[in-house]
């Protein structure tokens, strides 16, 4: 005896919705480095700001495990806003590199200094961003 188990309903379209999604988003990345290449028009730069990407999603994961753990269609699109934001931050990190650079200073005090100088910036968005969050736990 056979006994087969066919899903169908909702869970089907939840998973052509999660597959939909999952194509939108690499090929979103991809259009992104392109992007980043066409402005920077350097393949170090571009793949530097799409770095944080990974140290994005840990910081993502790390968030989904500590609340639910579920991951939903809801926080795949917090995971392509969280994209989004990190990667901002990374393009106003690497141009402020440049310009340092541009200015005359030698590689370890632009990292320096441009660190200190986006820092803040930086950790006022993450901020919001977090406190965001609470408005959507109650």
């Amino acid at each position: 005896m056979v006994t087969e188990i066919e899903y169908g309903g909702q869970f089907e379209a939840e998973a052509e919705a999660s597959s939909r999604l999952m194509a939108a988003s690499l090929l979103s990345l991809l259009i992104i480095f392109m992007l980043l290449f066409q402005e920077f028009k350097n393949l170090k730069l571009s793949t530097i700001i799409l770095l944080n990407l990974p140290l994005a999603l840990i910081g993502g994961v790390l968030s989904i495990y500590t609340t639910s753990g579920i991951i939903s269609i809801p926080s795949i699109i917090g995971f392509i806003t969280l994209f989004g934001i990190a990667t901002r931050n990374g393009i106003l990190l690497v141009s402020n590199y440049t310009s340092l650079q541009q200015q005359g200073l030698g590689l370890y005090e632009t990292i320096i200094e441009g660190s200190k100088d986006r820092l803040s910036p930086i950790l006022y968005d993450s901020t919001y961003g977090w406190h965001g969050r609470f408005f959507l736990w109650q």
